[in-house]
Formats: structure tokens, C-alpha cells, sequence
């Protein structure tokens, strides 16, 4: 909960800043039927420790436990928070047409492109996790007996395979597979008896539809004859025994649906290595994948080339265990990770707050702009002291293969690699500086120095804070491990997540493949990047389109791996209900309502200054974190409005029209916009040269975003009662406070939800590169800039390492009370417990 201190460089000097870590609001967490108890309160407890309400919508297939966990929560929590929710289709329906600010759903992705579809109509983010088809590659350099053992548990011992990590199949040589069959056969026997359908052990089936299901699997006349162990079945009881089966066709029902029941395929490959590339990469990415083998080349060729949720090498299902390891899926196995920090982190709101005094202004920061003050800004934010493609219908599917087929190769995974497309991009930047402010100007009538400032410098400094970081970044990160799986140890591993439609230099330094699609509506910048980017770039991984409306929504028809979009909240549900269809993850930023409120205990001088600049200075208002209106004292707003008039008259002249420093409106249906919120009648008459004074809550002005060149300024009686009109409204992307009182400054930073804030500034915040730049609510969600660019664009990978020692026999059936105590010794972490149950005291 502590908030985190965050570096700041020249560009912002004196300042400091910090990551504030906050309650996203009300969540929803829809959870499955397999293990039921746990899935649904798993996710609770990140949402409370995030300081969230919950509303929890337990599985009605398991209704014993849903009825326990309703009965339960209400007697021990807080129910003016946290609330059970049970029922069936109907009632998760009805929940999923309220506006929620986070879900979490554990299940299969037919359920979950549902859900994402109801939650892109309210911009909600989620976590989806859905299973998949999870690979475990045995080799035959082994010790054999632990290693069935370990698949056995994760396997049979895990809710009878209907488990989302279980082992789905196993790959291994043809020359072992024989051996393999033959000590899986005799340890099930050893766990389970000769009659599987008596044990205790064994766990049913959850019901008869699912019991069907998985029959018809094994009916499948395609695997007729690949039986080699158990295929026995009793619908009464609902239990399938342990089964076996070798070499099924890679075209058969087993081999494509996720299995998730009793039955495990063996497929047979004439090289170990030939597991790698020839069967699991050409299947969807899973959950979860395995590898049993004392080769480190191949535990490390495995590790790099296989993309999965998590991994475990030399055991099964166990990672799960250690919350030092994010748990999520990657590709159709989901996306969002949750266990421990992780948990906390997905229910909570990256809010990034920059602080500043009011010392420390420079001139050159303000108009009137000259060749002077831009060689001044060069010099501080300097920190010293392939080919276009524009998209027809049937080239949109030959552009993301090209691309996979990159990706797929390797070839931006490497180091090297990234290094050398982002010192391409900051070629650009230095090499083609009057090109860009070119176009720029010819797009929105930028002045140069804006053109520099706002856009040339934020892509160079970006490149140039990559670089430095990158080769750390990449670096697996170690995780701690416990007695539970004592001896072991663990590793977070980022890697690519293939395919993005994004912001560049994020998804390169990440290792991805890339398509940059323009916005239509500035067509000279458009046109220049598409020539620039061909000119330097590696065109088999970054690739440009122009076009309009068509060629995005022919873009919007394929799968990505990721989509990062800026823009309107109308443009985003559209964007987000493309992505629900794919199961793709998005990055919105959207914008907003961004307030800032003024005290009267300021330097007025200095603070009007830098509305100016985050406001007119800053693309005549058309940026998506400018103040859109000002919130202040009854008594100090005529002082205020003065000094606004005064420094406006400074920077721009008495004719703003025609100063060369002040950005046109991008286009005439903008501008006719922006003209109609200032011809409603509900203002009219309030009007101060581009400021409006107390209009109406109910007037269009203070309901859209203005987005332009207008500013409203609304009073209240005290500067407190600026933070209930802020809390009435949706949450901003951006958010501002001119005061000297830390009081003030405290409740305004706890008390206010918003994408990011500065004290005492605004805008600057964009600048610092150790802060997160992204949304909340309806201005958007997830976040990039700097090393939160880097994670927004890969995955997570857990991955647990253990060697082939340490194994317990209380760990396999056939289970007794003497096993379970010494279970229960070893989670507790207690060594006494350990040892008292160990002897059996």
C-alpha cells in the first residue's frame, strides 16, 4: 500500500514523484465449479486487500459449496462490501449488464468472449482465466519413478485431470514411450488399485453432460485402438478410470479440445527437441507447460521457445502453490495474472502523481516561442550538463502471416535485435527532426516548438530510457519459494506476447512484431511515419497502414496478441468488442473530463503559467490529459480569471487568432464541435475570452470533453468541496492541484481517482518516464511509458524448477490421515508441526 517512489530527471526539475497504488472501486468475481472454495475466494482476497467491494457469483454446479460460501461471508465479512451472489445463467447476466470497474472470471473461453463482449460496452478491464490444452514433455534422461509420480498428481490427483494446469498430453520418444506407458501403469495401480472406480481417491466427474463429453472422447472412432491403459467407466458413480492412450491423430477430437477429465494422450516424437516447435507451438498457447528432463540446454531452450501461462520443470501443477509467482494465462489461455502481489496489483490502479514546488520556472517553457527558447528546451531535455502498406481486403491476412511467420522465426526475441529498431526510431528522431515539425505543422498548425517538445523529444527520451534499461528488464527476476515445494527454486520470465497492433517502441523493446496504424485525420504525419518507418525499420516485424474506418475495421477482423488504442470512449467499446471475439487484451487510453483545482495560497503567477501551458501551450487543448476545467474558490476566481486574461494576452497577444504559436483545430467537424459547446444557451452570456465561468453542471460543456481551446472555471464555497464535484463525475485520465497545503495535497491524492496527477503542475507528469501513463474507469485502462511499456506488451511467464529429489510420499494416494497431518505440517511452514508429524507425535 506504500507508495512507491519514482525517479524524476531535468525534465520536471525540482520535483519528486511517487506510484500510488489505489482501489479500483467494485469488482465482480465470476467463479468456476472444479475447485470452487478456492477459485472463488483466491481472487476476493486481492480484491479486499486492494481495498475494493466485491461481488462474488459462485459456480451453481457446485451448489453445496456455493450455499457454504454465501452462508458464510455473510456471517464473517462485511456485507455492506462484500456480497455472494448465487444463482445460474440468468443471474450472471443480469450482473454482467451493470457497469463494473473490474471482472474476474475462471472458465472456458467460449464464456469468456461473452463476458468480454458485456464488458466492452463498459470499458470494464478484465482477468480471464481459461485453461487450454497444457503440454508435458518427458525425456528419457529421468528419474522415472518420480516423474510419473509428480504427472500422476497433477494429473489423476488433481480433481481427476478437471483441473485448468493438469496435463493435458504428454510428448516424448518413441524409443521411451513404452517404458513411459509401463511406470505410468504400474503407479496407478499402486495409487488407485486394480478397480480405479472403487477408490476414495479417485474424484468423480462432475456431472452427466461433462461425463458424456468426455466418453465421447474416447467413442471417438479416430482413437479406436489407442487405448493402451484403463478406458473403464461407471455413469452411476460418475467416474471414468485413469486412462491412457498412445499416439491418438493430431486431427482427433482429444488432440484439439481441452480434455479436462481423466484421460491423457502420449504422443510420440522421434526427438525430444521435436516436441518444442513441431507440436506445441503449432498449438494455442496453453496455461500451463511441463518438462521432465536433467538437460539444462533443453530446460532453457524449453523456458525461451515455449509460450505458456506458467511452467514447471521436473513436476506438475505445483507452481501454483508458490505466491511469489504470478498465475495467468497468455493467447487463448487468458490474460491478467493474479496469486499474491500479483492479485493485489490486478485490482488495483497504477495512479501516478508528480510534485512540484512553485520554483524552478523557466521562461523558455511559455510563449511567445523563439529560435532562443527552443535551442534552451533542446538543451535540458537533451539531459546534458519498409515498405508501406496500404491495406486492401485481401492483403490483411498475407500482413499478419508475414508478421507471425517474424515472430515465429525468433528473430525479435533476441537482444540485439530490439536494440538495434529502437536506435532506428531515435534515428528518426534526430535525422528527420524538420520532416516531423513539417508535418506537424501542416496537420495542426503546430508551432516547432510544441512539435518538439510534445512529440520529437517524447519518443527520443523514451528510446534513450529503453535502451539503458533493457538488458535488465529482460533479465528473468527470481522469486521466492517455499517448504512447499522445498527443494525448488523459481523465476519470472517476460517474453513477447507475438503480435501487436501498438505503440512502437513498447512492443519492439518487448520483443514483438508490430503494425502501426495511423490516425487518417493527420495524414502528413501519417504519410511521413509510413515512409520513416519503412526507410529504418525491419519491415518483416514493423509495418505501417494508412487508411480510414475500412482499413482499421479489416485490421479489427484479425487476431493480435495485444491492441493498444487512443482515443474516444465511443471508438474504444467498438475496438474492445472486436478484441472480445479473439480473446485479444487491449490497452485503452482514453481521456476525459481532467480537472484541476486552484487554491488562493499559490503563486499565482507561476501557477496560471503552467495551466496555460498544459492547456493552450499544449495543442490548443486537444490533448487527452489537458486541464478541461478548473475548479476554485467563490472568493479567488475574479483574481484567478485576471491572471488567466493577463498571462493569456502575454503569450498569445491581443489577437490569439493570429499568433503563430497557438495550434489550429485539427478539422472542421472538430472545430463546429467545440463551437457548439460554446453556442448552448446554457453558457451563453458567461464567456471570457476562452474561459466560462460557472457553467451549468447540466450544460454540454461540463458533460463531454471539450478537448479544445475552452475552459470552464466552476467555484465552490471551500477548496474542499472540490473533490466531491471532481468524485461526481467519471474518473479522468488526468487530474491537478495548485496548492502549498500538504493537507490538501494528502486528501486530494487519497480522495481522487485518476490516471495520473501532478501538484502544482500539469501535464508534466507525461514527462517523467518512471511513471505509468494510462487510465481509469471510462478514461481507459492498463498502462505504458517506459518499463510499464515494456510489461504492457509482454507476459509473465511463471516458471518453478525443481530436480528430481525431495519427493514424500504423503504427496500420492493412496491417502490416510497420516499423510494429510504431515501435508497440513508442511503448508502450515511450522518446522515443529513439520517434525511432529513426521514421527507421527
Amino acid at each position: 500500500m506504500k507508495p512507491e517512489r519514482a525517479k524524476t530527471t531535468m525534465n520536471t526539475f525540482p520535483s519528486s514523484a511517487e506510484i500510488v497504488s489505489e482501489p479500483l472501486g467494485v469488482v465482480l468475481n465470476i467463479s468456476t465449479w472444479n475447485y470452487p472454495f478456492l477459485l472463488s475466494l483466491q481472487p476476493v482476497i486481492g480484491a479486499i486487500a486492494a481495498g475494493n467491494a466485491v461481488v462474488l457469483k459462485p459456480s451453481e454446479l457446485a451448489p453445496a459449496t456455493s450455499e457454504l460460501l454465501s452462508k458464510l461471508l455473510s456471517q464473517y465479512m462485511d456485507t455492506s462490501a462484500v456480497r455472494v451472489v448465487e444463482g445460474a445463467v440468468p443471474e450472471t447476466t443480469a450482473l454482467l449488464d451493470q457497469k463494473w470497474d473490474k471482472i474476474f472470471y475462471t472458465g472456458n473461453g467460449k464464456v469468456g468472449r461473452l463476458i468480454a463482449a458485456a464488458a466492452a460496452k463498459h470499458l470494464t478491464p478484465l482477468v480471464l482465466e481459461l485453461g487450454g490444452k497444457c503440454p508435458a514433455i518427458v525425456d528419457s534422461n529421468i528419474n522415472l519413478k518420480v516423474a510419473v509420480r509428480r504427472i500422476i498428481s497433477g494429473k489423476w490427483g488433481c480433481n481427476s485431470g478437471q483441473t485448468c494446469v493438469s496435463p493435458d498430453y504428454i510428448i516424448t520418444t518413441k524409443a521411451f514411450s513404452a517404458e513411459l506407458v509401463d511406470a505410468l501403469t504400474s503407479e496407478l495401480k499402486k495409487f488407485y488399485g486394480k478397480d480405479p472406480l472403487q477408490s476414495d481417491d479417485l474424484s468423480s466427474i462432475i456431472n452427466s453432460r461433462h461425463f458424456d463429453r468426455l466418453t465421447s472422447l474416447l467413442d471417438d472412432e479416430k482413437v479406436s485402438g489407442k487405448v493402451v491403459f484403463g478406458g473403464q467407466r461407471d455413469k452411476s458413480n460418475l467416474k471414468i478410470v485413469p486412462t491412457i492412450l498412445l499416439d491418438p491423430p493430431d486431427d482427433s477430437v482429444i488432440m484439439n479440445d481441452e480434455i479436462f477429465g481423466p484421460l491423457l494422450p502420449i504422443i510420440t516424437v522421434d526427438k525430444v527437441e521435436d516436441g518444442i516447435h513441431g507440436k506445441i507451438n503449432a498449438k494455442e498457447k496453453p496455461l500451463a507447460a511441463y518438462l521432465f528432463t536433467n538437460d539444462k540446454k533443453l530446460q532453457q531452450e524449453f523456458i525461451r521457445n515455449v509460450s505458456a501461462g506458467c511452467m514447471a520443470i521436473n513436476d506438475t501443477t505445483l507452481q501454483l502453490t508458490e505466491h511469489s509467482l504470478p498465475f495467468g494465462g497468455v493467447g487463448e489461455s487468458g490474460f491478467g495474472a493474479y496469486h499474491g502481489k500479483f492479485s493485489f496489483e490486478a485490482f488495483s490502479h497504477k495512479k501516478a502523481v508528480l510534485i512540484r514546488s512553485f520554483a524552478g520556472d523557466v521562461e523558455a517553457r511559455y510563449p511567445p516561442y523563439s529560435p532562443g527558447k527552443l535551442q534552451f528546451l533542446k538543451a535540458v531535455l537533451s539531459g546534458n550538463k519498409n515498405q508501406s502498406i496500404i491495406i486492401m481486403a485481401l492483403d490483411a491476412e498475407a500482413v499478419v502471416k508475414e508478421l507471425r511467420s517474424t515472430y515465429t522465426s525468433g528473430k525479435t526475441k533476441s537482444f540485439e535485435w530490439r536494440v538495434s529498431q529502437l536506435k532506428a526510431l531515435l534515428k528518426i528522431t534526430t535525422h528527420h527532426e524538420k520532416d516531423i515539425v513539417e508535418a506537424l505543422r501542416s496537420d495542426l498548425n503546430k508551432p516547432e516548438y510544441e512539435a518538439f517538445v510534445h512529440e520529437i523529444v517524447g519518443i527520443s527520451s523514451e528510446c534513450k530510457f529503453v535502451l539503458k534499461e533493457l538488458r535488465k528488464w529482460m533479465k528473468p527476476e527470481k522469486a521466492k519459494t517455499t517448504m512447499t515445494t522445498f527443494p525448488s527454486s523459481a523465476e519470472i520470465v517476460s517474453e513477447p506476447l507475438d503480435l501487436s497492433l501498438t505503440p512502437v517502441i513498447g512492443a519492439i523493446a518487448a520483443g514483438n512484431a508490430v503494425v502501426l496504424k495511423p490516425s487518417e485525420v493527420a495524414p502528413a504525419t501519417s504519410s511521413l511515419l509510413s515512409k520513416l518507418l519503412s526507410q529504418y525499420m525491419d519491415t518483416s516485424a514493423v509495418k505501417v497502414i494508412e487508411g480510414g474506418v475500412p482499413e482499421t475495421t479489416i485490421l479489427l477482423d484479425k487476431k493480435w496478441d495485444k491492441i493498444l488504442y487512443t482515443g474516444n470512449g465511443k471508438v474504444g467499446r467498438v475496438i474492445l468488442a472486436a478484441a472480445a471475439k479473439h480473446l485479444t487484451p487491449v490497452v485503452l487510453e482514453l481521456g476525459g473530463k481532467s480537472p484541476a483545482v486552484v487554491d488562493s495560497n499559490i503563486n499565482i503567477k507561476v501557477a496560471v503559467r503552467r495551466i496555460i501551458s498544459g492547456k493552450w501551450g499544449s495543442n490548443s487543448g486537444q490533448t487527452c490529459v489537458s486541464p478541461d476545467y478548473i475548479i476554485t474558490t467563490k472568493a479567488f476566481s475574479s483574481q484567478l480569471v485576471d491572471a488567466l486574461k493577463d498571462e493569456l494576452e502575454k503569450f498569445y497577444g491581443k489577437d490569439p487568432m493570429q499568433s503563430k504559436d497557438f495550434s489550429s483545430i485539427i478539422n472542421s467537424h472538430h472545430f463546429d464541435r467545440i463551437t457548439k459547446l460554446l453556442d448552448d444557451e446554457k453558457v451563453s452570456g458567461k464567456i471570457a475570452p476562452t474561459t466560462i465561468l460557472d457553467a451549468p453542471d447540466d450544460s454540454l460543456i461540463m458533460n463531454e470533453e471539450i478537448f479544445g481551446p475552452l475552459l470552464p472555471i466552476l467555484t465552490v464555497d471551500k477548496i474542499e468541496d472540490s473533490i466531491g464535484r471532481i468524485n461526481a463525475k467519471e474518473k479522468p485520465l488526468a487530474a491537478y492541484l495548485f496548492t502549498n497545503d500538504k493537507k490538501l495535497e494528502e486528501e486530494f491524492i487519497r480522495n481522487v481517482s485518476a490516471g495520473s496527477m501532478a501538484i502544482n503542475d500539469t501535464v508534466l507528469q507525461l514527462a517523467v518516464n518512471s511513471l505509468p501513463f494510462g487510465g481509469v474507469g471510462e478514461s481507459g485502462y492498463g498502462a505504458y511509458h517506459g518499463k510499464f511499456s515494456f510489461d504492457a506488451f509482454s507476459h509473465k511467464k511463471a516458471v518453478l524448477h525443481r530436480t528430481f529429489a525431495g519427493d514424500i510420499d504423503a504427496r500420492y494416494p493412496p491417502y490416510n490421515p497420516k499423510k494429510l497431518q504431515i501435508i497440513k505440517a508442511l503448508l502450515s511452514g511450522n518446522i515443529l508441526s513439520i517434525i511432529r508429524a513426521l514421527f507421527g507425535w
